[in-house]
């Protein structure tokens, strides 16, 4: 078809540059190909130059016929030098950032600076007390028990019509009081509602504070479990954890320092 092949001698064997896996190859198609007249096969364009694909006829084997599919790599001009230098400006196109920006706004610096003086741990226990930064004077947000009252007579009447929804609900809520983490407020809050606010409860805890204090718990306790200190700080996602291992063994292993590293920040339980 007149062009130029990347390897003349593909059928001889040799040092192979470079292998592509069926989950990458279609990406790399672009909508052009070259058909010739005769029985050869096309010439498909790729981000990576033309390839040669489909069947070409074979020695005829001893007992059976049998066919090739060939699948040759042919620059484009620019790239016609090197093989390596095609491949790398399909990586510099294609390939997603792999690290983040470490560069953090003004509000994120303060948030970070006002949970590192805030937070207190509990040295028997091992909880972590947060407290929730305000953008502005907290009296600007007027008054908020009207408000939180209206959100909990509406929790409650959509718990009346899902009984099961009810049930889960009042197990956590139940769990909460015996573990300690829910308690009493003076009745004072009701008299003078510009004092405090009142946040309505969400079944969601804040999604700042829960990933930061892991990484707090990462960084007080992770020296006692390395395999898990690793895992809690590359492979977690709001409240999941996904990570794979070579082995069941170390599978186990590693799930277990997980559980002892997560209990460290709730010994009560």
């Amino acid at each position: 078809m007149g062009l130029p092949l990347a390897d003349e001698s593909f059928g001889t064997p040799g040092r192979i540059d470079v292998l592509i896996g069926a989950s990458l190859f279609p990406h790399l198609l672009l909508p052009r190909v070259v058909s010739s007249n005769s029985s050869a096969p096309p010439a498909v364009q790729t981000v990576l130059g033309y390839v040669i694909m489909g069947s070409v006829p074979t020695l005829p084997a001893r007992r059976n016929k049998t066919s090739l599919a060939c699948c040759s790599y042919i620059p484009r001009p620019s790239d016609i030098n090197s093989l390596e230098s095609a491949l790398k400006q399909f990586w510099q196109i294609d390939e997603a950032p792999v690290t983040r920006s470490t560069s953090k706004s003004f509000d994120e610096l303060e948030c970070e600076h006002f949970y590192a003086a805030t937070t207190e741990r509990d040295p028997n226990t091992g909880r972590y007390t947060v407290a929730l930064p305000f953008h502005s004077d907290v009296f600007s947000l007027g008054n908020s028990v009207d408000v939180a009252k209206k959100r909990f007579f509406s929790l409650e009447r959509k718990l009346e019509s899902a009984p099961e929804l009810r049930a889960a609900y009042n197990d956590v809520i139940r769990e909460y009081i015996e573990k300690g983490y829910l308690s009493l407020v003076s009745p004072d809050i009701f008299n003078d509602s510009l004092s405090d606010y009142v946040i309505p409860h969400h079944a969601v805890s804040s999604p700042y504070h829960a990933l930061r204090t892991v990484q707090q718990l990462v960084e007080d306790d992770g020296h006692i479990f390395p395999l898990a200190r690793a895992v809690a700080s590359d492979s977690l996602y709001m409240d999941d954890i996904v990570f794979s291992e070579l082995s069941d063994s170390r599978a186990i292993q590693v799930a277990n320092e997980l559980i002892l590293l997560f209990k460290g920040g709730c010994q009560n339980n």
